[in-house]
């Protein structure tokens, strides 16, 4: 026969402060498997991020290209003889509203609140005359005898881009954008486009580029001018197109090789950028998380203990539940013998267990035998094993207790 043998954990979860609430030991069953599976995912999460963040620290084997930064377009240079006055074009010309000059663009109605830095590198490129006044003056007085010379308007809206004026660049750029030819408008446009781009009005700028190119498909600076507004958007595909076109038109056009170059270089080290800011991103989130499943882990751990008996309670319970056991055993064993003494008292005929009176010595002799072969059937009853736990033998009817022996001395009737 085999026998089931439950050994009692001492520092058991299930070992309770309160062993008599069922509802606390089912709870305690849910905390202790809520808490095992949030271990687990612990760990798992701990070595998904541990090999997201490996994962990333592969470095690129792409090469940097050279990064240019400049967006404004070379001038073709025109000479000019000094004088000493400002080209004021709206002063020399009056202009009403026009949709010709673009002024359906807020950037151009506003022109007056523009901001832009003053273009030291268009005085050398535009004259060699040393002070940029005296190139303003000789264009005031070209301008004063010829007010009609859409040219001249062009060359005045480069000396405010020098000296760092939009409203007045603007101004004269209106009036060579009405006063120019059609085959000849996209000069002006460009002008007007950088214009609006350096004070940080791109998308309009990219506008007015847009018309400069229908007029002339084949300028170069056109094309090249849009592929730095589009840059500065971050637009790069459009730019990289852009910069391809100019390189077509011109192979040898090296400035526009650099900044496709450019281009191509900052659009590749932003990409990785942004995938190292979303891989970071990902993993605050998952740290977040690793660290609410962490706190949920405590709960329920502090949970655990705080039902879970202290060592005083535990030895105090197992006093207690050996003392009921003792008590349980002795209670049997009173109760049995209190049973055997009434069957000796009752009397009994020839089967009885006490024979007649006249047996004399015999019956005592019997009587010590019946109390002898009681005590022997609870010795067979119960026996303890080495950890002192009563371990049950015999048969099912059997009853639990240790054989205390009674003397029991029987007075025939005379």
């Amino acid at each position: 026969m085999t026998y089931l043998t439950i050994v009692v954990k001492d520092d058991s979860v299930f070992q309770l402060r309160r062993p008599y609430d069922l509802m606390s030991l089912l709870h305690q069953e849910k905390r202790a498997d809520k808490l095992a599976a949030i271990k687990n995912q612990l760990i798992q999460q701990k070595e998904e991020i541990e090999s997201d963040s490996t994962a990333n620290n592969d470095e690129s084997e792409e090469d940097v290209e050279q990064l240019v930064g400049n967006n404004f377009v070379n001038i073709v240079a025109i000479d000019s003889r000094p004088e000493k006055h400002e080209p004021n074009c709206s002063q020399i010309m009056p202009m009403d509203f026009s949709m010709s000059s673009f002024e359906h663009l807020p950037s151009v109605r506003d022109r007056r609140s523009l901001q832009i830095d003053p273009e030291s590198e268009i005085h050398t490129t535009i004259t060699n005359l040393e002070d940029i006044g005296d190139y303003g003056d000789a264009v005031y007085e070209a301008l004063k005898q010829n007010s009609s010379s859409w040219l001249l308007y062009t060359m005045a809206s480069f000396y405010w881009r020098a000296v760092g004026n939009a409203g007045e660049s603007i101004e004269c750029l209106r009036r060579a954008i009405h006063l120019t030819p059609y085959q000849y408008r996209h000069i002006p446009l460009v002008s007007l486009g950088n214009v609006l781009h350096r004070s940080k009005s791109s998308e309009e700028a990219a506008i007015v580029i847009h018309a400069a190119i229908d007029v002339a498909p084949d300028a170069t600076i056109s094309h090249y001018t849009l592929g730095n507004i589009y840059a500065v958007m971050a637009d790069y595909n459009k730019s990289v197109i852009c910069f391809d076109n100019v390189l077509k038109l011109d192979p040898e056009f090296e400035e526009a090789k650099l900044r496709k170059y450019a281009v191509l270089c900052h659009n590749r080290v932003e990409k990785a950028l942004k995938a190292q800011h979303d891989t970071l991103q990902k993993t605050l989130e998952e740290l977040q998380g690793y660290q609410k499943q962490q706190e949920l882990w405590l709960h329920y751990q502090q949970k655990l203990l705080s039902e879970q008996a202290p060592p005083g309670t535990l030895l105090e319970q197992r006093l207690h539940y050996r003392e009921y056991k003792i008590r349980e055993i002795i209670d049997s064993t009173n109760r049995g013998h209190k049973n055997g003494a009434q069957i000796l008292h009752s009397g009994g005929g020839g089967n009885g267990v006490v024979g007649s009176a006249s047996g004399g010595n015999s019956n005592t002799h019997s009587l010590n035998g019946v109390a002898e072969s009681a005590a022997a059937a609870a010795a067979a009853c119960v026996t303890v094993d080495a950890n002192g736990v009563n371990a049950k033998k015999g048969n099912a009817g059997d009853c639990h207790m240790v054989p205390i022996l009674i003397p029991i001395t029987f007075v025939p009737p005379s």
